[in-house]
């Protein structure tokens, strides 16, 4: 692996702790403006100790030569069979698209479409996941986060544009027919990444116009109703029913809201609500025979009062190794340091010769640690998956 050292650049063969570092700085902006320096110590103590795992890992990851060759984690299929399979997979997901529409009975974009109350439109969004299967709302978000992304960027880059414009246009139908935002930025990330750097225009243009078009869609639709109690008590405190005002509500959620959030679970955990002592780990609670602790779920009515008394349930998901504090404190933050360091490590061994594809595959993954867990980001977050069919499909022995 000494080689593969000399060939790239620091920061580029360090990109993942490099750009979670970023992240931390980012968060740490959002908890000052919320709180001023009173958490930002929590947050430097992260950063400081999953530095020094991440280099003692891959220190050792280094010594032992801990390489990661597709040709022993992958079977020996030809390119024009993995062709085909692709195909197969998405022709898979988009009639899985076909029945998750008719087992709901509607479209739920076009059903909120010129509906007149904002807590309506709110439910008609809610029941998406709350009526469904749990088996029917994790494949959906495996396909939605995992694997129509990788295909997308797939055809992108066996330059396909009939399957890549289908692929487009079918699951960016989805991502507004299920009424988040989130989900189109998901799908289009990692080829708009690719096709950027690789200078395709056309295909940047269709990505950034289905990406604009889904999201101030979404927003307009979620904003049309007449709720004044439900409008007045969103939980940025602000009213958005223009273009202007969601591209201001838009800028807010991604600058402050995340670092706000995290600064609220930090003024809350253990003051009001007591550390979990691992019960808010779904599979570890479940290993020791225990109830589910659901924090995101339990800390929203206190932190939007106003807004849930109107009846609107929501969830406050934050960083990553903020669900580790919540469980075990400070100590919750070092062991989960350590996990996160090992996954960047076997992350940039596994990528070490493919950097853009590291980059398109995984850099909004490791963004979305900023508000979500990393065992839920690999597994129903879909990293999992796009990791898997990157490590069958595309990548390469050298």
């Amino acid at each position: 692996m000494a080689h593969s050292l000399k060939e790239n650049p620091f920061l580029l063969r360090h990109s993942a702790i490099s750009l979670y570092i970023l992240i931390l700085f980012w968060l740490a902006f959002g908890v000052y403006q919320e709180s001023g320096m009173e958490y930002v110590d929590i947050i430097v103590y992260h950063g400081l100790s999953i530095t020094v795992f991440y280099a003692a890992l891959f220190f050792l990851s280094d010594k032992l030569d801990f390489s990661i060759h597709s040709k022993t984690i992958s079977p020996a299929i030809s390119d024009k069979y993995k062709y085909k399979a692709v195909k197969v997979l998405s022709l898979v997901c988009f009639t899985f698209i076909g029945f998750h529409f008719v087992k709901l009975g509607f479209v739920p974009a076009i059903k909120a479409i010129g509906n007149d109350s904002m807590l309506e439109i709110a439910n008609i969004r809610r029941d998406i996941t709350a009526e469904s299967p749990l088996l029917i709302n994790y494949i959906s978000s495996i396909i939605l986060k995992g694997i129509l992304p990788f295909i997308l960027l797939y055809f992108a880059v066996k330059n396909n544009k009939l399957f890549f414009s289908i692929t487009l246009l079918i699951g960016s139908f989805y991502c507004f027919g299920l009424m988040q935002k989130s989900f189109i930025i998901i799908l289009v990330i990692p080829s708009l990444i690719y096709v950027s750097v690789k200078k395709k225009w056309l295909y940047v243009f269709t990505n950034v116009l289905v990406i604009v078009s889904v999201v101030i869609s979404l927003g307009l639709i979620a904003n049309q109703g007449d709720s004044p109690e439900l409008k007045s008590k969103k939980p940025d405190g602000e009213e958005k029913v223009g273009v202007l005002d969601l591209v201001g509500g838009i800028k807010d959620r991604v600058l402050y809201v995340p670092g706000k959030v995290v600064a609220n679970w930090f003024q809350l955990i253990p003051d009001e609500k007591p550390f979990l002592h691992g019960d808010g780990y779904n599979f570890l609670a479940k290993l020791r025979g225990r109830e589910y602790t659901d924090y995101s779920v339990e800390l929203y009515p206190i932190m939007y009062p106003e807004y849930a008394e109107v009846g609107y349930k929501g969830t406050v998901n934050t960083a990553t190794f903020v669900y580790d504090y919540a469980n075990f404190g400070l100590k919750g933050i070092m062991i989960g340091g350590v996990f996160l360091s090992l996954f960047m490590v076997v992350l940039e061994n596994l990528f070490v010769h493919d950097q853009l594809l590291k980059f398109s595959l995984n850099l909004f993954p490791m963004v979305l640690l900023s508000s979500t867990a990393l065992s839920t980001l690999l597994f129903s977050g879909g990293w999992f998956f796009l990791i898997t069919l990157y490590i069958l499909f595309l990548k390469k022995d050298y």
